[in-house]
């Protein structure tokens, strides 16, 4: 897994490539984490992330859960449909909302 980091305006988009599995999940947490502040507006970019194990859900829910903390905002985008299935299936749609593209999740958090 790596992160790549970049920003449009004030928010700050964290692309994950690779794998949200064991160890993915540490280096996409450590990413997230990072990356919300008070107030924060974060999408994930979803887009070259091809897996998601149960450790990558904790990692979104945590995820979501710091950004409910902090006054922030998070989002999904562009995630492969192996990959919205996996979160369907466990419900994390309810907990975290996904857009399409990056742009879209961008203007849903502005």
């Amino acid at each position: 897994m790596n992160v790549e980091r970049s920003s449009s305006g004030d928010v700050t988009v964290l692309k994950l490539i690779g794998r949200l599995d064991v160890p993915g999940s540490q280096v996409a947490l450590d990413g997230v984490l990072t990356a919300q502040t008070a107030g924060a507006k974060v999408v994930l970019d979803m887009s070259e992330c091809n897996y998601v194990a149960s450790s990558g859900l904790r990692t979104l829910l945590i995820a979501a859960k710091q950004a409910g903390r902090s006054a922030g905002k998070i989002a999904l985008a562009a995630p492969q449909p192996l990959v919205v299935d996996i979160i369907t299936m466990a419900g994390f749609n309810e907990v975290i909302d996904s857009y399409p593209t990056v742009p879209d999740a961008i203007t849903a958090l502005n």
